[in-house]
């Protein structure tokens, strides 16, 4: 089984892990430790990498008992009109 979490800009840890409660609920303390402290990690780096204008995207893939846990993380992604706005001068 996959569980697929997802990370996006000024994503907040506390909120992350309240949306995944009740799966993280079903893990043990040393588990979910590991998976708060690699969102942490990933919240940390692509703030500051979109803080600089950069993007930052990764995705982190790591097995916790017989399931697989897939973090996505995406900072500093524009959409393409908020692209084309910029180009523009507006």
């Amino acid at each position: 089984m996959t569980r697929k979490i997802k990370i996006r800009d000024n994503a907040a840890l506390d909120s992350i892990l309240a949306a995944n409660k009740a799966w993280l609920s079903s893990l043990t303390d040393g588990d979910r430790d590991r998976v708060s402290k690699e969102i942490s990690d990933l919240i940390y780096h692509g703030q500051i990498m979109a803080d600089q204008g950069a993007a930052f995207t990764s995705r982190r893939t790591f097995t916790i008992g017989d399931e697989t846990v897939v973090l996505d993380a995406r900072f500093g992604q524009k959409s393409i009109l908020r692209r084309m706005i910029g180009l523009f001068g507006g």
